[in-house]
């Protein structure tokens, strides 16, 4: 499933009726979607439990309306439907949405939030490490970190009958593939670090999303956390 939040059309297109054809009335088809409460909308919902919610308002349709807060947010779940909003007709929708300035805030203006020319730029920049030979190198090289996190910390953890958090571990992969692949090296020393970061960014981040009303500069407990995380981050990348 994948999801195109809050992106809104930024400009229509149409076909003008010639001037020997009457022009007929159109109806515009409103997606469905769960109603929610007042004024705050399915925010509760999403809060309590975000995949689960997103999987019954699919059930909608292959593209469902929801309204957290003030503003309607559509599930596109359809392969048809992403590759409209991502890839055919991309300059309808925009990335200046409450979604991605939360992201770009941790994150930057880099390939996930830019958008236009700019991002044009940043994807030709980036081609070459998405070239097919280096693309099989990355699954060798994630073969090789999947086998020796099994021989190595899964062995250690049966030998010694204690339980594996597959999420912990799956995270400490992905980190170790990641530091590989972007930058050469092995990131091992920094795995924690940066996973405590993201977590604290993530969740700082989620309360931001369903209150949005205080800007980051704000010196409350939460924002300071999350630019000590963002600053933790950037070390490690620097």
């Amino acid at each position: 499933m994948a999801t195109a939040t809050a992106a809104r059309p930024a400009r229509a297109t149409g076909t003008p009726a010639t001037p020997a054809t009457p022009a007929t009335p159109q109806t515009t088809k409103i997606a469905r979607g769960p109603k929610g409460a007042p004024v705050i909308g399915s925010v509760r919902q999403m809060q309590r439990d975000s995949l689960g919610f997103m999987l019954r308002a699919s059930k909608y349709g292959d593209v469902a309306r929801m309204r957290l807060l003030l503003w309607d947010h559509y599930l596109v779940s359809h392969p048809s439907g992403v590759k409209r909003v991502l890839q055919e007709n991309n300059k309808n929708y925009t990335k200046d949405v409450i979604d991605y300035n939360l992201l770009k805030a941790a994150l930057g203006n880099g390939l996930l939030t830019n958008e236009g020319d700019s991002w044009l730029t940043q994807r030709r920049l980036m081609q070459p490490a998405f070239h097919r030979q280096r693309l099989a190198g990355f699954g060798t090289m994630m073969v090789d970190n999947t086998v020796r996190m099994l021989a190595e910390r899964w062995k250690r953890a049966e030998a010694r009958r204690r339980p594996v958090d597959v999420s912990v571990e799956m995270h400490h992969l992905t980190l170790q593939i990641v530091g590989m692949a972007l930058f050469g090296r092995d990131m091992g020393g920094e795995v924690d670090q940066v996973g405590d970061a993201l977590t604290r960014a993530q969740r700082r981040m989620t309360e931001q999303f369903y209150l949005p009303f205080l800007p980051w500069w704000v010196p409350t407990p939460g924002h300071l956390d999350f630019h000590d995380a963002v600053r933790e981050l950037d070390s490690v990348v620097y």
